[in-house]
């Protein structure tokens, strides 16, 4: 099965790189510029894997983050912080979210790609322990 990524990034042609690259490892790959754009998308498909920036003009990407983790149709769902910001705080939220950090920069995907392999691949040993009842 295809696995689905959810993209939101106020940056159109970075969102549009990111998701290029992430069709090529095969993924299923949907993009939304503004959260009411994610917020409609989530509504037709969960997605495997969410990526979201942290600063947008409406809405900061933590925040959705942690009303991700909140709610009960989203709080399983893998998230990757994807920004420019480099600060210790940023860092600290990111783990206290329990969302992956990357840092938006020239090598960002080097970053980037194992961390979606990796996750997407958590996500689908986790899905398969819970249909087997074993947790």
């Amino acid at each position: 099965m295809t696995k689905r990524i959810l993209i939101l990034d106020d940056d159109r042609d970075f969102s549009d790189m990111v998701a290029a690259r992430c069709r090529k490892l095969g993924a299923d790959v949907a993009t939304a510029h503004t959260p009411l754009e994610a917020m409609e998308l989530l509504g037709q498909r969960m997605p495997d894997l969410i990526c979201l920036d942290v600063n947008m003009p409406t809405e900061n990407g933590l925040n959705i983050c942690e009303y991700l983790g909140s709610s009960p149709h989203t709080k399983h769902v893998p998230v990757v912080i994807l920004t420019g910001r480099a600060d210790g705080q940023t860092v600290r939220r990111c783990n206290e979210l329990r969302a992956a950090y990357v840092h938006k920069s020239p090598s960002f995907w080097s970053r980037l790609r194992p961390v979606i392999v990796e996750l997407m691949d958590l996500h689908v040993w986790e899905a398969d322990e819970l249909a087997l009842g074993t947790q």
